[in-house]
């Protein structure tokens, strides 16, 4: 994998988990740079994602662009969906369309203080999918009952599967991906010219790919 590629984060909005969370993002770039997985980081919160969807923030935009690796470290309610977290999902809705993350490799952490259902983790899952990621690890933290060799461990083996992805040239993209891309492919193709997504699916390409797939694999940097 190219040094000079980012990993783009993302960080819930919890005050409860802050440090947990901070112990979790050095674990993971001190792993990924010993690696040489990547060459560098930035940090973005929920709120600064949301601010860009309301206007242009080229910091951001540039760091989505240049990242390889997309890192979500949220709390996990395990009820229901937190009410900021819900909030941010529906501010960066058309990302389900627009597909930012298409050729990069999704993280997801969910911090908890025990086992519960895994309603964030399973959803947010779900929706990086939508946002055109690979999904390559999913971990749950339980606060006070796993341990940072625990963390190491599971860290570890998502790097190990990163660079054997890369080693290979490929990553396996989901069948609900293929199919919901090829959905939104025609319906969007037939659009009015005029419509900003299907701009901005010229713009990209999109159109153009014989399958998600192959668009995947025409993003993809290693």
């Amino acid at each position: 994998m190219d040094k000079n590629q980012k990993m783009f984060v993302c960080m819930g909005e919890t005050s409860k988990y802050q440090s947990v969370f901070a112990e979790v993002l050095d674990e993971f770039v001190n792993e990924f740079t010993n690696e040489q997985i990547i060459g560098g980081h930035k940090v973005f919160s929920q709120k600064d994602i949301e601010a860009a969807c309301d206007g242009k923030n080229d910091e951001l935009d540039d760091t989505l662009k240049e990242s390889s690796i997309i890192l979500f470290i949220t709390e996990e309610k395990g009820s229901d969906i937190d009410e900021n977290l819900n909030a941010f999902f529906q501010k960066v809705s058309i990302w389900c369309y627009t597909m930012p993350m298409v050729g990069k490799l999704g993280i997801l952490v969910t911090v908890c203080n025990e086992k519960k259902l895994l309603i964030t983790s399973n959803y947010l899952g779900k929706l990086l999918s939508s946002w055109g990621s690979g999904v390559i690890g999913k971990i749950v933290l339980r606060d006070g009952i796993d341990t940072n060799k625990d963390l190491e461990e599971q860290i570890r083996q998502i790097a190990d599967r990163i660079k054997e992805k890369c080693d290979k040239g490929v990553f396996k993209v989901s069948e609900a991906q293929k199919a919901n891309f090829e959905i939104n492919q025609k319906i969007i193709g037939k659009l009015e010219d005029t419509n900003e997504i299907k701009q901005y699916w010229q713009k990209n390409r999109y159109l153009e790919a014989k399958d998600f797939q192959c668009l995947f694999d025409s993003n993809y940097v290693s």
